[in-house]
C-alpha cells in the first residue's frame, strides 16, 4: 500500500498524472449517470422536455430550445440536490434511518411525520447549508406562538430539529451545533400555554370504575376479560394483546413482548416499550378466576385473546372500551386512563416503591409520582376523608 501512495505521488509531482483530466472524467461519468436515469423527450413543437421533482413534492415539466441545455439544467438540478438538500430532505433521511435501525417503533415515525408535515411546511423548504442560528430561533419561536404550543408540544418539535441538524452536521452540511443553538433560545414560562390537567379526566373515578366493572363481570367474553385484566394489572393495551398462552402462570402475568405498528400494520414485537417493561404483574387473588378464565377461552392461535381465529389488536380493544364506558353510563376514557388508574391505586396504598415500579413497568418512582397518580374520589368523598383529618 506504502509503494503504491509513494508511486502515485510521484505520478502528480511529474505531471505523469493530470489531476484536472481526472476530475473531468469523472464529472462527465457522473453526468452521464445522472443522464441515463432521466427520461427525455422532443416535442412536436422541437423543443426538449423532462420532468423533475418540484418543492411540493409534484413533478413540473421543463423544457429547452436546445437537448445540451435541458441536459446541464438537469444535471445541476440533481448535483444541488445531492450536495444542497433541503431540510425537508434531511428529515426524511432521518426518519428512514431511524426506522431501518430500529431505533423507533412505527406509531413514532408516524407522529413525527404529522408533526414535520404541521409544523414545519415553510421552513422545510429551506437548503439545509444557507439555514442559519437566527433563522431556526425565529422559526421555533413563532412556530411556538403561532401554534400555542405547551412545552411538551414544543419538545415534540425539538426532537425533530435535532434529529435533522445532526445528520447535516455529521454529513458536513453544515457547522451549527444545534443543542447549543437551541438551547440559547431564551424561552419565558410565558411562552407556552399552560394546561391544567383535571385528575377527572386523566383516570377512572372510584365511582366510573365501579360501573364499568359491573357491566364488564355481568357481561363475559373474549374482549371484557381482556379489559378486566387491564384494569386489574396495569398492563399496558399493547402489551395485553402480546400475550401468550404460557404467561399466565399462578397469579402472575409474565410481560416480554408488546404491539407495534409498521408501515400501518399491527404486529408483534419481542420486547415491550421498554427494558423495564419485562416483568412478572401480580394479581390479586381475589381475580384468581378471571386468569383461569382467561386460559380457558376457545382459541386456535397462541395468544391468550383471539375472535375468529385472529389475534384481538390493540385497536380493536381500545373500540370495546368505549362501548364499555357508553353502556356503563360514564364519559368514554382510553386504555392509558385505565393504567394511570391502577397507578394512582397502587400509590395510595401505600405499597413500597419498589413494588409499585415493578407492577407498572417503569425504572423509578418519580415518573409514576409524576405522570400516573391523581386523585380519584369524588368531591363527596374527598370532602369526607378530609373532615376525618384531626391535624387540621
Amino acid at each position: 500500500m506504502a509503494d503504491r501512495e509513494q508511486l502515485l505521488h510521484y505520478a502528480l509531482e511529474n505531471g505523469i498524472i493530470d489531476m484536472s483530466s481526472i476530475e473531468q472524467q469523472c464529472n462527465m461519468i457522473k453526468r452521464r449517470e445522472i443522464l441515463e436515469k432521466q427520461k427525455i423527450w422532443q416535442g412536436k413543437n422541437g423543443r426538449w422536455y423532462t420532468y423533475l421533482p418540484g418543492d411540493d413534492g409534484k413533478r413540473r415539466q421543463v423544457s429547452k430550445k436546445q437537448r445540451l441545455d435541458l441536459e446541464d439544467c438537469i444535471v445541476d438540478f440533481w448535483i444541488d440536490k445531492a450536495v444542497n438538500p433541503t431540510v425537508k430532505e434531511i428529515f426524511e433521511e432521518w426518519l428512514d434511518r431511524k426506522v431501518r435501525y430500529n431505533d423507533i417503533c412505527g406509531a413514532t415515525a408516524d407522529r413525527y411525520e404529522d408533526d414535520f408535515k404541521n409544523y414545519f411546511q415553510t421552513f422545510g423548504k429551506r437548503k439545509i447549508k444557507s439555514v442559519t442560528e437566527m433563522e431556526i430561533e425565529d422559526f421555533l419561536r413563532s412556530t411556538v406562538s403561532e401554534n400555542q404550543m405547551t412545552r411538551k408540544a414544543y419538545a415534540n418539535v425539538r426532537t425533530l430539529m435535532y434529529g435533522i441538524f445532526r445528520l447535516a452536521r455529521k454529513k458536513k452540511l453544515t457547522k451549527l451545533d444545534i443543542k447549543m443553538v437551541v438551547e440559547d433560545i431564551d424561552f419565558s414560562r410565558n411562552s407556552f400555554r399552560h394546561t391544567q390537567r383535571d385528575s377527572s379526566t386523566q383516570i377512572f373515578l372510584v365511582s366510573e370504575e365501579e360501573k364499568v366493572m359491573r357491566y364488564l363481570t355481568n357481561n363475559i367474553d373474549v374482549m371484557n376479560l381482556a379489559l378486566l385484566l387491564m384494569f386489574k394489572t396495569g398492563l399496558r393495551i399493547g402489551e395485553v394483546v402480546a400475550l401468550e398462552v404460557g404467561d399466565i402462570k399462578g397469579n402472575r402475568v409474565h410481560v416480554s413482548k408488546t404491539e407495534t405498528r409498521v408501515d400501518n400494520h399491527f404486529t408483534i414485537k419481542d420486547h415491550p416499550k421498554t427494558d423495564a417493561g419485562f416483568r412478572d404483574v401480580i394479581v390479586k387473588n381475589d381475580y384468581f378466576w378471571m386468569l383461569e378464565r382467561i386460559k380457558n377461552l376457545p382459541r386456535t392461535g397462541k395468544y391468550l385473546f383471539e375472535l375468529d381465529g385472529k389475534r384481538v389488536t390493540a385497536q380493536r380493544l381500545r373500540r370495546r372500551l368505549y362501548k364499555a364506558c357508553d353502556k356503563a353510563g360514564i364519559d368514554r376514557k382510553s386504555p392509558h386512563k385505565v393504567r394511570k388508574t391502577y397507578g394512582t391505586k397502587l400509590i395510595d396504598s401505600g405499597i413500597t416503591q419498589a413494588i409499585a415500579i415493578e407492577q407498572m413497568g417503569h425504572t423509578d418512582i418519580s415518573c409514576l409520582q409524576k405522570h400516573y397518580y391523581f386523585n380519584r374520589f369524588d368531591d363527596d368523598i374527598k370532602a369526607k376523608k378530609i373532615n376525618q383529618i384531626d391535624a387540621i
